[in-house]
């Protein structure tokens, strides 16, 4: 019986597609959750100030685009936005 996979990509591809992510944006863990039958990709930042804090997904290249867009940004000079260091 293969594993869980959305339709069209093997485990194997799922896999691949996951590590390529995990390499392509470092600052986030990137998991892959099964709840019952549904697969669902969850991307938390590392650490404060890194964009967006967390993407739930059931598609990876949806998950690549928002990390893409938001430009998986780092604030620069150690203050979020909205806070009074800098």
């Amino acid at each position: 019986m293969q594993p869980l996979t959305p339709a069209g990509r093997t485990a194997q591809d799922d896999a691949a597609c996951l590590d390529q992510l995990r390499t392509d944006f470092p600052d986030f863990d990137i998991a892959r959750e099964i709840i019952r039958d549904r697969i669902r990709y969850v991307s938390r930042r590392r650490r404060p100030g890194v964009q967006p804090h967390t993407v739930v997904t059931a598609d990876l290249e949806e998950l690549r685009a928002a990390l893409s867009s938001a430009g998986a940004t780092r604030y620069s000079g150690g203050s979020e936005p909205g806070s009074s260091g800098g």
